[in-house]
Order: C-alpha cells, then structure tokens, then sequence
C-alpha cells in the first residue's frame, strides 16, 4: 500500500491502518497512516489538489446533504462556537491581546462568527470559505469574503487567525499554515 510522507511534520515513517470510510467517491479506495513521528493520521495516497478543490467547493452538499438546518442540530453547533470563543477570550486575556481585526478560514455558514461578532460587535471579521453555498449566511453576518490566493495582496494585518476542520481539506498543511499566518 502507497504511504506518503507525513504532509505535517515530513517524515517517512508511517503504517496504514484501515481503509478510510468516506462515501464521497474521492475517497473511495484509499488508506489511513499514521505518522510515527507525530502522530497525525492522514488519508493515502493524498487526493489530488484539483479533486479536492472540487469536493471543497461543495463540502456541505458533498459531505453532509446541506448545511445544518435542523434545531438540534444547530444550537450543538452554536453552543460547541460559544465554548470555542470562551475559551478563546480567556487566552487572549491571559495574553493582553487585542482583537480589532479576525481572519478565519473555512467558516462554513458563519456559527463561530456569529458567536464571535455577538460577543465583539466592533470587530473586523474577513473569511476565507470555499464552499459558495455558506457566501449568504456569512455576508449577512457581516463577513467580508476574500479569496485565499489574494490574500496576502488583498488583506492588511490581522490580529487572530482562527481555523477549526480545515487541516484535512488541504493536500498540504504547512504550506496551507505559512500562507494563513502571512497576514497576522
């Protein structure tokens, strides 16, 4: 079985685990590994860059028949964003950071938005989504979309970077990281 090298930390000491158990067909014959050096399980061999662009351009439709519409549903989604910016707020605070400008990637519909900007309404919020689907949601939030490969053009400084479920829809993760902190 075909083991890439770990697209985190780069090593080459990985074993396959289990075939991955997604229904989505560009998924379908592929392996889990697990990296010995840091642990991180991945997907191999890796989907191509333009496959998974195409599966991320439609991920709720693709991955979960639309986004969460259901009442159960979404007050798990706002409560799990609420305890993320809790949690949040309590490390800026320990750290004397001011926010005045958040950049967040992958937001899908906006929950950890909408709990972000109900906390601290005077914030810039700018996200980078590539799902269209959520374009609605997040813009009546408030949020500005940018393009990702504008953003360092497009993008002045930002204060916070916040991603949640993104590392696993890029083929590479610290490209994807370099690139995503170039405007903090």
């Amino acid at each position: 079985m075909l083991i890439n090298c770990c697209p985190v930390c780069g090593g080459d000491h990985s074993s396959s685990l289990y075939p991955y158990r997604g229904e989505h067909e560009l998924f379908s014959d592929l392996m889990l590994a697990k990296c010995h050096s840091c642990g991180i399980v991945f997907t191999t061999p890796m989907p191509e860059e333009n496959d998974l662009h195409t599966y991320n351009a439609t991920y709720f439709a693709s991955a979960h028949g639309g986004k969460p519409n259901d009442p159960l549903g979404m007050a798990f989604f706002f409560a799990m964003a609420r305890l993320r910016v809790a949690y949040l707020e309590r490390y800026l605070i320990a750290k004397q950071v001011t926010v005045s400008k958040v950049l967040e990637f992958g937001p899908g519909p906006g929950f950890f938005a909408a709990s972000w900007l109900e906390r601290h309404p005077e914030s810039a919020y700018i996200a980078v989504e590539t799902d269209t689907s959520c374009y609605d949601d997040l813009e009546k939030l408030g949020v500005e979309m940018v393009n990702a490969e504008s953003l360092s053009d497009d993008v002045e400084s930002v204060d916070l970077v916040v991603m949640s479920h993104v590392l696993e829809h890029v083929t590479d993760p610290r490209v994807f990281i370099d690139n995503a902190i170039k405007n903090l």
